[in-house]
Parts: structure tokens; C-alpha cells; sequence
């Protein structure tokens, strides 16, 4: 599973408690930490990602 969460402490810690894949969206630049597998900062860093996730895993 991939989660995508603005909040590093609720979402990136629950997610990875959780062994998901996790995608910090930190619009607001508050920083992040190991929890988060990616971190992107807007909506086209986010397309972006996942367009590459998307060809990494249907292959």
C-alpha cells in the first residue's frame, strides 16, 4: 500500500506503523523525516512521482 499525507507525525508515522510505502505531500515545507519514503512539496512534484511509481510497479 502507498499512503499520501500532508501531517508527518499522523500520517508518515501511522503509515509506516502500518508497513505501508508512504509519500509525504509537505506543501508547507515543514520538514520531514525516515518514515517518509518520498517527500514532494506540490501537486506536479506529486504527478510526477507518481507517473514513476506507476511504470516502477506495473512492469
Amino acid at each position: 500500500f502507498w499512503y499520501i499525507g500532508d501531517n508527518y507525525q499522523n500520517d508518515m508515522e501511522g503509515a509506516k506503523a502500518l508497513e505501508w510505502h508512504t509519500i509525504h505531500f509537505d506543501r508547507r515545507h515543514q520538514g520531514s523525516g525516515p518514515a517518509a519514503d518520498y517527500v514532494v512539496h506540490d501537486e506536479s512534484e506529486l504527478t510526477a512521482l507518481l507517473r514513476q511509481l506507476e511504470g516502477e510497479y506495473n512492469v
